[in-house]
């Protein structure tokens, strides 16, 4: 976020957070790729627990992977958001009134808390549901003021990455 804020030059009023701490968690996909998950400890990764000053409460609905439609968003407390998944959230305590449209993979998780904290509306699809001309039927309805292509570097060679194939 601080990335964004710095290159567009826009005051995004960032959330507020404490230093971050570190756990250990189960190893990621990356070592099940590499076929190396049984020779790592089982708690070789890291993740991050952020503890932010204000816990929003956001109206959070589901997407259809398919019509891209969504269904009727309930209220709940700031949760992580599963990427795989298509979701939407709606957060009128946001410091702006921007609109988030995140296509994305699972790595994507980790750092939803900070978008959904930081746009008063977030759209997130992952990258496989949406491409071509539904990507671009979907901006055209939705009108986002940011969209934020965040996929894994191994994901560019999927055959399917430009066509539309839904």
């Amino acid at each position: 976020m601080q990335f964004l804020t710095d290159t567009f030059k826009i005051d995004y009023n960032l959330p507020k957070y404490s230093n971050p701490k570190s756990k250990g968690r189960i190893n990621g996909d990356i070592a099940g790729i590499l076929k190396i998950r049984d020779l790592l400890p089982p708690n070789n990764d890291t993740e991050y627990i952020y503890q932010f000053e204000k816990n929003n409460k956001i109206c959070l609905g589901n997407i259809n992977r398919y019509s891209l439609e969504s269904d009727q968003c309930i209220i709940v407390d700031n949760p992580q958001i599963q990427a795989t998944s298509p979701q939407y959230i709606i957060n009128d305590e946001a410091s702006n009134n921007l609109r988030l449209l995140l296509i994305c993979d699972s790595f994507a998780t980790a750092s939803s808390k900070f978008y959904t904290r930081t746009f008063k509306e977030t759209w997130i699809v992952h990258h496989e549901y949406i491409n071509g001309k539904k990507l671009a039927k979907f901006v055209k309805k939705l009108k986002p003021d940011i969209v934020i292509y965040q996929i894994v570097e191994r994901e560019f060679y999927y055959p399917n990455l430009l066509d539309n194939q839904y």
